[in-house]
């Protein structure tokens, strides 16, 4: 019942040689799995074998229901695989983009390490959209994320309307803010993030 979650279905098993993340029920001291293979795992290796319970995280841009203002959001999975908890983490982001930068290494595996050498920058969908094996190993692939939002300030700036609203890019998509009447000052803010164990053999 650790935060808040009485009956999780979502776990992770990890040892110093790798990790999976699968679905499964709990009771008492025992997780059982639902249509996992964790054959590596069993017997349990001399290195420290651990399961975990898993969360899963959608981050999104919304409107603020007492405020009626936009931000950046984040919904928590529940036990029953629904988001219906979600909480508000920076207020007035309006836009957000991403993009996922992949291996140069086609299929990485066990045997196949990823190198590092990120070459091309792709859209969610772009990536895959594919919810079988392969689309996994595209995933896989991803060893950078590039993060652009939109941000507008809580009220009408001082400076003139002209200066206040104007089209602003961020990550090659253009955010045409010049129709707006509400006097807020706008800006972007992008960030490239390397994803941890996904670069240079890790």
């Amino acid at each position: 019942t650790e935060n808040g979650v009485a009956a999780p279905t979502l776990f992770g098993i990890a040892d110093c040689g790798g990790a999976e993340v699968f679905r499964g029920s709990v009771s008492g001291n025992t997780v059982t799995a639902t249509g996992a293979n964790l054959s590596r795992f069993v017997p349990a290796p001399q290195a420290p074998t651990m399961v975990y319970r898993a969360e899963s995280l959608v981050y999104y841009v919304g409107i603020n229901a007492a405020t009626q203002q936009p931000g950046l959001r984040r919904a928590r999975g529940n036990s029953a695989g629904a988001y219906a908890v979600n909480e508000e983490l920076v207020e007035g982001v309006e836009n957000m983009q991403l993009l996922f930068g992949q291996d140069t290494v086609t299929n990485i595996s066990k045997g196949s390490l990823p190198i590092g050498n990120i070459t091309t920058q792709k859209t969610a969908s772009a990536v895959t959209t594919q919810t079988n094996a392969a689309g996994a190993g595209e995933w896989r692939r991803v060893g950078m994320v590039q993060v652009g939002l939109v941000l507008r300030s809580p009220g009408a700036s001082s400076v003139t309307q002209a200066d206040a609203v104007s089209a602003l890019g961020t990550l090659g998509t253009t955010y045409n803010a010049s129709a707006v009447t509400d006097g807020r000052y706008r800006t972007t803010y992008e960030a490239s993030i390397a994803l941890r164990n996904r670069l240079f053999g890790n």
